[in-house]
């Protein structure tokens, strides 16, 4: 399948994201490009109707966390399959989940400058992935690159024992609590069928003026999604960081409780 690139703008990276994409088999395929046809769709219409294009983007963001989950599933890290591709919920969290994690690694690791995602040749001439993350310490400029690309752990305690992210997911909820936070996630989720159909006091209508805007934040969180995914889905070792975020948005979600994180399911 191809792909207008000059309607999704893509950089260099995100091209050959596509095309690492693009050589994939089964559901994680499938989901992944049907995510970027979604994402084409909705910016080729957002003008003549912009609420099935803000309908398209909503859903090429749930194809993306279908794609990631699938990916998970099929390295069968543990405790994936609570991460069902058929809730809406689930799938709407993702994105404000990956922002959770992003903050608190700039919280828990101060000398973190930045973290680029390179592609680069092997020997053997296959591609690989990698992250580099740029750190300075006592004034110098370094990098480390975890091979594979995420597999280590964050703590924020002496412990050594792993961070669930509990600090920063209270911030996300500040105000409004957990509870309240995950009942904003469900109308995310929900946004879908307001699009779709009138309810008792109207139907949604959208800003023409707005909607390309949304539709592009839309797109850049596809693209972290996909991304993330290329960073996972080569490497049938469990990378530590991916065990931890999954177990980390299973308990934010409340798919499963601390207790349960100890066995084998």
């Amino acid at each position: 399948m191809s792909f207008n690139y000059t309607e999704l703008d893509l950089n260099r990276f995100d091209k050959e994201v596509v095309r690492y994409l693009q050589s994939l088999t089964g559901r994680v395929h499938h989901a992944a490009m049907n995510a970027l046809r979604h994402l084409e769709r909705a910016k080729a219409i957002a003008g003549i109707d912009p609420e099935m294009a803000a309908f398209r983007a909503i859903t090429a963001e749930e194809e993306a966390a279908t794609a990631f989950f699938s990916s998970l599933k099929q390295l069968r890290h543990k405790n994936s399959k609570k991460l069902n591709y058929r809730d809406h919920k689930l799938k709407a969290g993702l994105s404000p989940f990956i922002t959770v994690v992003h903050h608190q690694i700039h919280e828990i690791f101060p000398l973190l400058l930045e973290g680029r995602l390179k592609w680069e040749n092997l020997s053997s001439n296959k591609e690989v992935r990698r992250l580099r993350l740029i750190i300075k310490i006592n004034g110098v400029r370094g990098w480390i690159m975890p091979e594979p690309p995420l597999n280590f752990r964050l703590s924020d305690s002496d412990s050594n024992e792993p961070t669930y992210f509990e600090s920063q997911i209270n911030k996300l909820s500040q105000g409004v609590g957990k509870e309240k936070a995950l009942d904003h996630i469900k109308e995310i989720a929900n946004l879908r069928n307001k699009l779709l159909y009138a309810s008792d006091t109207g139907y949604l209508r959208l800003n023409k003026e707005r909607i390309l805007e949304d539709i592009e934040a839309c797109n850049q969180r596809v693209f972290r999604i996909l991304r993330i995914l290329c960073l996972v889905h080569p490497y049938k070792e469990h990378a530590l960081f991916v065990q931890q975020c999954m177990d980390s948005y299973l308990l934010m979600m409340e798919r499963i409780t601390k207790e349960e994180l100890n066995n084998e399911i």
